[in-house]
């Protein structure tokens, strides 16, 4: 069965962190139309992001973490910036389950922050999702105007490892096309009836399906 488990097979790997998105410069300077991001988990770590850093270490205080975000996105304000001069549609869209995990409750101040910037945030519901997710989309992936797509690889722990980079142009084209039919379910992020459970706690985050 075609899942990003069987197109990673044909890809070029990286086994870093910055190995792989040093990949991605040259992917956003040479993009002219779209760039497509699906994430699929609920819960990530980014223990280089200032604002993950400090909900980890104020004990997921969200307030704070939110103060933090300006401080941590503002190297990628000047990527906004030259993606609305050129034109350029940045869509990402995600399977969310309910209530929201601490990790995302803190993700949306992120996406606050990104649509301001000219992003364009779907949500489908995780229930709506859950076949997708079985048969196809195992991994997290970007695909720049459908001539180069790359594959996250996370461990068990949701931390970032490495990941693929995707040339063939049947594979960018089937990781394109499964990302459009993925959005017919979404709604834009800020109509969709997420809410923050006031009895969250970082002990249920183990109940996250991964």
């Amino acid at each position: 069965m075609n899942s990003t488990t069987s197109i990673i097979q044909n890809a070029e790997y990286f086994d870093s962190p910055q190995t792989f998105f040093s990949n991605f410069k040259e992917a956003w300077k040479n993009t002219q139309n779209k760039v497509y991001k699906i994430e699929t988990r609920q819960i990530y770590q980014e223990p280089w992001n200032v604002s993950y850093d400090y909900l980890v270490e104020s004990g997921w205080d969200l307030f704070w973490a939110r103060e933090r975000i300006k401080e941590a996105r503002k190297m990628d304000v000047s990527l906004y910036k030259s993606l609305i001069e050129r034109n350029i549609d940045f869509i990402r869209c995600r399977p969310i389950l309910q209530p929201l995990s601490l990790y995302l409750q803190r993700e949306m101040f992120c996406y606050e922050f990104n649509s301001k910037h000219g992003e364009k945030i779907f949500f489908v519901e995780y229930e709506k999702a859950k076949d997708l997710l079985k048969n196809f989309f195992h991994h997290d992936y970007m695909v720049f105007d459908k001539t180069v797509a790359f594959i996250h690889n996370y461990n068990k722990e949701w931390l970032i490892q490495g990941g693929w980079v995707v040339t063939q142009k049947k594979d960018i084209k089937t990781l394109s096309n499964k990302f459009e039919n993925f959005l017919k379910h979404a709604k834009n992020w800020k109509s969709f009836n997420a809410f923050i459970s006031d009895t969250w706690t970082k002990e249920n985050q183990n109940n996250i399906p991964e």
